[in-house]
């Protein structure tokens, strides 16, 4: 089964998609199979974590090269083929590549992605605030889990590019429940660290998240879970209230 699929357990992206739209669209989505959008950013992410960390080879394996661009009928179709299902033209691995390089020529960064470590290991734990069942998938997390790392790629790495991600994408919810997962099974505060990294200069930039910023993605997130955990016991995925304006 996709690490996605179903509701008896829930990921950040289902919290998110519970507190910032509605409960009925997180039951549509990984109940009902609604199909979720496909998009070049989408596959482009996907491939450049394949890339950075776990190398050309897994990355080459995983996905191929497309037969026309996103957004058109053939491009659609050769997605539906498993074999080649999120493939990529030759100038996406010309970008990836060159952003790999600027992500490996910072000698602090090299050096910590350089380190024992396990690479998108899921992990499942039961919430005990709710009783939620939960499931994270760290981009890189240290062998002795003192460490975690989420690689994203971005337009902008300025201290205001990154404020702003972090507040729009709820990167902060994702962090806290992460670090939650690794406090949970294992017993340990991992640091939790952002690994951004620009399209246009390929320059990364590493950003430890705050006490204040777990806090305010926990807060966010005990939010989520208490609503998963109501829908899961009722039975009932509601949808949208009534507004009046």
């Amino acid at each position: 089964m996709n690490y996605h699929s179903g509701i008896d357990s829930i990921s950040s992206s289902g919290v998110k998609l519970i507190i910032n739209k509605t409960p009925a669209h997180f039951h549509q989505r990984y109940a009902e199979g609604a199909p979720e959008p496909v998009s070049r950013a989408l596959v482009f992410g996907s491939a450049f974590h394949a890339l950075v960390l776990e190398g050309e080879a897994a990355c080459r394996q995983r996905y191929g090269f497309a037969p026309a661009h996103p957004g058109t009928a053939k491009y659609s179709q050769w997605l539906a083929n498993e074999e080649f299902a999120g493939g990529l033209k030759q100038d996406d691995w010309d970008e990836m590549f060159r952003m790999r390089d600027g992500v490996y020529a910072d000698s602090d960064v090299a050096a910590i992605l350089a380190e024992d470590a396990l690479v998108e290991r899921r992990i499942d734990w039961v919430d005990l605030a709710t009783g939620a069942n939960c499931k994270a998938k760290p981009d890189w997390l240290a062998s002795d889990h003192s460490v975690m790392i989420d690689l994203k790629t971005t337009t902008d790495a300025s201290n205001y590019g990154i404020h702003t991600a972090i507040r729009r994408y709820d990167y902060d919810l994702s962090a806290a429940m992460y670090v939650r997962a690794v406090e949970s099974v294992h017993g340990v505060s991992p640091k939790w660290g952002w690994l951004f990294v620009e399209k246009e200069s390929c320059l990364p930039r590493l950003v430890w998240a705050s006490d204040e910023t777990l806090e305010a993605g926990n807060a966010k997130l005990e939010r989520g879970l208490a609503l998963y955990a109501d829908c899961i016991e009722s039975g009932r995925w509601p949808g949208y209230e009534t507004l009046n304006l």
